[in-house]
């Protein structure tokens, strides 16, 4: 299963291991391969993921639907190998972890994967072993923690001689000493990012075997700091220089696949490249229920002729042209620089980028015409208080406004609401309850997610101190130490909160359940295929009854009384409305949702009564004092469809 072909006696094995992402390589082993590679470091990458796939996918039906019911899917099978004397939590993660009904197939599949997760961890184990790498490292995010941690462990234990080492995002800062000082077979621990340290720590352990004192790169915890004491400020290497980057080598990840007739057939994979680091917004602020940036928010940005070079490079070399941009948002600046470029080259590469929510129209006919197909823009809420809130710099009219250019200019959005936020009060919900039916022309969310408190976010470091808070309950169950360190965590909740597993089982009696109940039927219109429409097309044949005919087939809403309960529903509906010259231009103007009072210092009378008759109609919505016209304009360009988005699949 393992790569053949270098001899990894005097090198670094870099491992993936399961259960993290199989469609796409793992960006951060593929820029740490490239640096040890271009400084002639013995180096090759192991896939785990793609090797368990191979071997377990057709014995455990429905794998990839079972990992999306569990958020610490690797953490709890690893449960038992850590906690062996312990009752097993099976049960109990079932319970805290199904978003619906408790499934019994889904049950059975997940003790055989316990079965099969801890069989194969051993086994690999004994592959590593066997061609005694001098240097083990793994990378670390959620899902695959406790798998690598004790993939780790099972070495050491066969062969105390190969050093082990880890990083990954769940390992930054305080959280990397946390893992350092738990597992003694963690060698050493890179907190922060690991090209800024990967080439001079490699080539210290091979040649020496340890890291003498006064040659400890920042960000790296070694042995010593088990007898000497851990720093008082919490270290984190930092890489400035994006440009100097060479570009990932994939190549062990596309090998597997060659290799192996199970994943060649099921796999459609897709690149993963960054064309930037840390968050712009966040340098100002940012977010204040986001950690993804740590402690470190400075942003780094990539040149344009950098990123095409590597977008040429990398599609030559694995004959793919879909990538995944990893950016926490698009650099701004794209919109004038590496967009046009990629115009002139005929847009030849598919892209998916995050976006901020106030995007201007040109920026997205720009991107489209650049190639970029998916977007996820961080909308997270249409109630401005609650976006005020949330720190996020944009207000309500902006989130709808951006929703409908992705859905305009035919772009895969995916996108999300939030709940559950310090002080937020019910009626900002209701007034999502309300505008929600009217959007249902546009991509829908992908759910409505409740908010944790993550570390490092401004929510956590203000609220910690105010409000009693604990380890989510699924990193609770999976870390069951006596003495449990709250620093493993990344994850918390207020306490005595809904367990995040389970937190859909409650809505209906909460503050959000009406408007839990319309965004499941939005999601499920749209599985179908068939959006409704708002859709205005200009008239040709020059009648007189109207220049812009506007269709509407969104659903009403219909509340129907029922003693002391309001029961709502959604029922087909279609109107039609005929719009003359005069009113057309009305719309248009709307189209970039002018304030009120400029729109009405532009038409007048005239104008109040156009408002009137089409705000009641939702074609116009009246947010933060702005008129937001609703209508899709022909031409509408369409969403595509799964196998042409740059993500890649798993059949």
């Amino acid at each position: 299963m393992l790569p053949v072909g270098t001899d990894l006696s005097r090198g670094v094995l870099l491992v993936n291991m399961p259960f993290a992402n199989a469609k796409c390589p793992s960006l951060a082993l593929g820029i740490l391969h490239a640096l040890l590679q271009q400084n002639r470091i013995p180096v090759r990458s192991a896939y785990g993921n793609l090797h368990f796939l191979e071997q377990y996918s057709e014995k455990v039906g429905g794998l990839s639907r079972l990992i999306q019911y569990l958020f610490l899917f690797g953490e709890t099978l690893c449960h038992h190998a850590f906690f062996p004397e312990k009752p097993t939590i099976q049960n109990v993660a079932f319970k805290l972890s199904l978003t619906y009904k408790e499934s019994p197939d889904l049950q059975k599949a997940f003790e055989q994967v316990q079965v099969y997760a801890d069989e194969f961890i051993t086994e690999y184990a004994s592959e590593i072993v066997a061609i005694s790498p001098a240097v083990v490292g793994c990378t670390s995010l959620l899902l695959q923690h406790l798998p690598a941690v004790l993939l780790l462990k099972k070495i050491k234990e066969a062969n105390p001689n190969i050093i082990t080492l880890i990083g990954g995002a769940g390992l930054d800062s305080e959280m990397g000493i946390a893992n350092h000082r738990q597992f003694s077979w963690l060698d050493y621990v890179v907190s922060g990012d690991g090209d800024a340290v990967i080439v001079p720590l490699c080539r210290e352990l091979i040649e020496h075997g340890f890291l003498r004192n006064d040659n400890i790169p920042n960000g790296v915890l070694t042995p010593q700091h088990r007898q000497i004491g851990y720093p008082t400020i919490t270290p984190r290497a930092f890489f400035e220089d994006l440009d100097s980057l060479p570009f990932p080598n994939y190549d062990d990840y596309f090998d597997t696949l060659r290799h192996s007739s199970v994943l060649s057939r099921s796999i459609r994979p897709s690149l993963i490249y960054e064309s930037s680091r840390g968050c712009a917004w966040g340098q100002t602020g940012g977010c204040h229920f986001c950690g993804l940036s740590g402690k470190t928010h400075r942003y780094r940005v990539k040149k344009p002729e950098k990123v095409l070079a590597d977008f040429e490079a990398m599609t030559k070399k694995y004959g793919i042209k879909s990538f995944e941009m990893t950016d926490n948002m698009m650099p701004p600046e794209y919109e004038k620089s590496l967009l046009p470029k990629l115009i002139e080259k005929g847009s030849p590469y598919e892209l998916f980028y995050e976006i901020r929510p106030n995007t201007k129209k040109t920026f997205f006919q720009t991107m489209r015409q650049a190639g970029v197909m998916g977007l996820q823009p961080g909308i997270e809420s249409f109630s401005t208080p609650l976006l005020k809130l949330m720190n996020k710099g944009i207000v309500s009219w902006q989130a709808v406004q951006c929703l409908k250019w992705c859905r305009q200019y035919g772009f895969w959005t995916s996108w999300h609401l939030m709940w559950n936020f310090p002080e937020e009060k019910p009626e900002w919900y209701q007034s999502m309850t309300d505008l929600v039916p009217h959007l249902m022309h546009l991509q829908p969310p992908g759910g409505l997610n409740k908010m944790n408190y993550c570390r490092f976010s401004p929510f956590f470091q203000k609220y910690k101190e105010l409000i009693p808070l604990e380890p989510d309950a699924d990193i609770r169950l999976a870390y069951d130490f006596d003495d449990f360190d709250t620093d493993l965590s990344y994850r918390f909740n207020r306490a005595n909160d809904f367990p995040s597993g389970i937190w859909q089982l409650a809505l209906s009696e909460i503050h959000v359940g009406e408007l839990s109940q319309f965004i499941i039927y939005w999601q499920n219109v749209f599985k179908k295929g068939i959006l409704p429409e708002l859709f205005g097309t200009k008239q040709e044949n020059g009648h007189d009854t109207g220049v812009l005919r506007i269709c509407d087939t969104r659903p009403a809403v219909v509340k129907i009384a029922a003693g002391n309960i309001v029961l709502v529903r959604m029922q087909k509906s279609q109107k039609e409305y005929l719009l003359n010259e005069t009113e057309a231009a009305m719309l248009y103007f709307c189209d970039d949702a002018p304030l009120e009072t400029v729109f009405e210092e532009h038409w007048g009378e005239q104008g109040k009564r156009f408002l009137k008759q089409y705000e009641t109609a939702h074609i116009i919505e009246k947010l933060d004092g702005r008129l937001v016209s609703l209508v899709l304009c022909d031409p509408v360009s369409p969403i595509p469809p799964a196998k042409d988005l740059p993500f890649g699949t798993v059949s």
